[in-house]
Formats: structure tokens, sequence, C-alpha cells
């Protein structure tokens, strides 16, 4: 018998792991559902709760093929222990992983090696493809897709440790709050989202992300789903392939403007396990203040008186969502106007978004940080931008409801309205223009001393 631990890979489609096994004969999928790992990791209840609508679509699945889904609660030793008791000897068969997961699975090794049980983890990325992005593209649409699995057979004695459908008893405690107007977890439902964005959206895509409204609208909505698992990258090159909506869009540049996008996920899954915070290094640490509680909570609040960032702090709280430009504004404000480290990104900041996974999010945040890197380019005045890419506040007056009557001329700077103590906004916490104009100085003045270090450039000759 050959056991299938899911992880951070919720689905049927595209699970090797999953194929392998049912095409070898008695399968058990099972899920560690860990109190410890849930009430102690970076997660917050809103991905607990997006988790947990995906295991009840998985466990549909499952079924639908003649399978089941069996969470278990406690250690992965445990786990593994109880079903060794009842079956003997098994195989287990899951994917690799790297990041908050790792512990469990070093946890399941050491206790197979005691055991003389064989685990077998397939890759979850592919590291033989392209990273060039025009070959990429053509290596994904021409690969020989898994094949969708038939049916699943189930050892005769099955566990005693609950079903998926009655796993609801587990009370765990964790932070954070479930987002009422976000998305929801479950393979069925990111192939539902993936069909519709291909119908409806794709064929204007790099169009309709120039502003954060039109950008929400008119988003793929795939990256809860690809961190979570619930879908593959190859799974979207497959529907792409067989969508007859898509034929005409292969070589025009709404399609590969998705998949340049798509590829840059892919780089940050390969590049992951190999990359590591130590290999990069703050050169603006002799301007970081000392870690300041209230200007900290005011910026994950919402509450720093600069209303596009306000506007995309409340978004984020609410659908757990924004674009990427909306989040490196918010990188940039806290590592370089608060003076925090990009570790307080990754912790504070990070777990507030849906599709949330902490290792990339966390290199992410460094480059978006600036590192090694720093120039001008990564200091985002909030204004500024506030003005170029909201300029009638549409998207500020969507999430701060204190502006929504202010007129436009004051939209992105409301504190020099004639009336601004009767809207009942924060003030800015921060005198935003002198920082910026203190960190560009900064930068200014670090470029001209490593220059000056460097000496007179030496003549070089080409062999």
């Amino acid at each position: 018998m050959i056991v299938v631990w899911f992880k951070r890979d919720l689905r049927i489609k595209d699970h090797q792991p999953l194929f392998e096994a049912a095409n070898s004969g008695e399968i058990l999928p099972v899920y560690l559902l860990s109190p410890e790992y849930w009430e102690s990791c970076v997660y917050q209840r809103r991905h607990l709760e997006f988790t947990k609508e995906s295991l009840d679509q998985l466990n549909d699945n499952l079924e639908k093929l003649g399978g089941r889904l069996f969470t278990f609660a406690g250690s992965a030793a445990d786990m593994f222990q109880e079903l060794h008791a009842l079956y003997g000897d098994f195989k287990i068969f899951t994917y690799n992983d790297f990041g908050e997961e790792s512990p469990y699975s070093k946890e399941a090794g050491r206790w197979a090696e005691e055991q003389g049980i064989s685990i077998k983890e397939f890759h979850r990325v592919d590291e033989t493809l392209s990273i060039k992005p025009a070959k990429w593209k053509k290596q994904m649409l021409e690969q020989q897709f898994l094949p969708d699995i038939q049916s699943i057979q189930l050892p005769a004695s099955l566990p005693d440790f609950p079903h998926r459908r009655n796993s609801r008893k587990y009370n765990i405690e964790i932070k954070g709050d479930k987002i009422h107007f976000g998305q929801q977890g479950g393979e069925t439902r990111a192939l539902e989202t993936l069909s519709v964005f291909l119908q409806e959206r794709l064929a204007t895509f790099a169009e309709g992300l120039g502003d954060p409204i039109s950008a929400a609208n008119m988003s793929s909505r795939l990256s809860p789903y690809l961190s979570h698992g619930d879908l593959s990258i190859s799974t979207i090159f497959r529907e792409i392939k067989n969508s007859e909506y898509c034929h005409n869009l292969f070589h025009g540049k709404h399609f590969d403007f998705f998949v340049k996008k798509l590829h840059k996920y892919y780089l940050s899954q390969r590049e992951t396990e190999a990359w590591s915070p130590q290999m990069e290094a703050d050169t603006y640490s002799s301007l970081a203040k000392p870690e300041s509680e209230h200007l900290l909570s005011s910026f994950l609040q919402g509450m720093t008186g600069l209303p596009l960032l306000d506007a995309s702090i409340r978004c984020l709280h609410k659908t757990g969502w924004v674009d990427e430009r909306l989040r490196g504004l918010q990188v940039s404000f806290l590592v370089h106007v608060l003076g925090e480290s990009w570790e307080v990104a990754v912790r504070k900041l990070g777990p507030l978004f849906l599709d949330f996974d902490p290792v990339i999010f966390q290199r992410e945040a460094m480059l978006a940080a600036g590192g090694k890197k720093l120039t001008a380019s990564h200091i985002v005045h909030p204004v500024a931008f506030s003005k170029k890419i909201d300029p009638q506040g549409r998207f500020i007056k969507r999430y701060l409801p204190e502006l929504k009557n202010l007129p436009e001329n004051y939209i992105h700077e409301p504190w020099k309205y004639p009336g601004f103590y009767t809207l009942g906004y924060q003030p800015p916490i921060v005198e935003i223009d002198k920082i910026i104009r203190q960190m560009k100085l900064y930068l200014k003045e670090t470029a001209e001393k490593e220059k000056a270090k460097e000496g007179p450039e030496q003549l070089q000759f080409d062999i």
C-alpha cells in the first residue's frame, strides 16, 4: 500500500505522487492537520479557512474516484506510527517542501528511517525548464501533461482517525480574522476561476491593470490557488491549450504578459530552495530606526494618514489581495520610511495576503526593499505614487469612507483640506517629504563614497 501525503498540493489534477500511487494499487490519501503547526506558524485564520475549503473539495474529488481524504490531528510521527500499527510496512509518496513545513517532513523522515519505511519525494518544480520566458512558454505548451486519474482503490480496512467531513471538530486557536470578501479555496473553484479568466479577461489582461480598481477586476485571481497548491502552472497551460477562447491569443501581447507573470512565479518557486536571506544585506541599516510599535501598528491598521497606503492596507484586510504595485508601496514604506527590517515585512505584512507563501514573499520583500542593490527607484513616495495610479481617488474612496465626500483636489493630501479635522481621518504619522528626501540624499552620498573607493577606472582588454 502507498500512503499519499498531501501538504500544500491540495488537488488531484497534475499531482504526480497521487497519479503514480493510484496506478500502483491500493492507496491511502492523508493530510496532517497539526494544531501545533497552525498555532505557531506565520499563517493566519484566513489561510486556515482557505485550506479547510480546499480540503473539502479535495475530498469531494477523491470520492468521485472511489477514494477519500483522511485527516489526522497531531504530529507526523504519530500519524505514520498509527498507520504502521494498522497496516504494517507501506510506502509514502509526497511532494518535497521547504519553509515552515520542513520540520514536519524531517520528523516524518526520521520516523521512516527508524522503521525502514520508504519515502519517495517528488519535486514541486521542474528545474530542467528554461529560465528564458519565450523558451519556457514553448516548453510549457508542448509538454506531455499528466493524464487525469481514473480511479482510486482504498485498502480494505480504513484508519479510525477522522474522515475529512468529521475533522471540523478540531478547534485550532489561530490569530487573525476570516475574510468575508475574499476568495474561497478548492481545486474546483480554482478551475472555474481559470475558465472565467480565459473566456472573459485574458484578451484584455495587460490593459486592465492600469489602476488598483481595474487591476482587481481584471486580475487572473489565480495566485491564492497556486500558493496553496489547488492549481499548478502545468494545469493552467493544459487548460489554455484546450480552451477555444485562447487559440487566437497565443502570440498576442495579453497572453505573453500573462505568461511572463507565470514565468516569474515559476522562477520564484525554482529559486526559493537555493535562496537564503543571508545572500543579501540591508545597505540602509544605518538609517533604520528603533522599532516603534505605535508606527507599525498604525501602518498595519491602515491608519498612517497617507490615503493610498491606508486604502491598500484596508483592502488587504478585507479581501486578502492587492496588486503588485501596491505591494511594492507597502514594503517600501515599511522598510524605507518606518525603518523596519524586511523580516518585519514577512512576519507582519505578509500574512495578510491570502496568496502568502513565506519563503517566496521573503525573497520578494527583500527585492522590493532593495538589499545590496538599493536605488532611489526602490523608494516609493506614497503621495506622488497615489496621484499617478489613482488620480481621481476612486480606490481611496472605496476603502476610506472618511474621505468619500472629499473634493478630488484634496484626496491625495487631505491634511491640506480646510476642514480636515472634521473628516475623522488620521493626520500623517510621519513627515513623508522629509524622510524621502533624507533617504535619497543618503543613497546619493553612499554611491559617491563607493565610487571614490573604487578609484580611477582601469582599461581592460577583451580576449
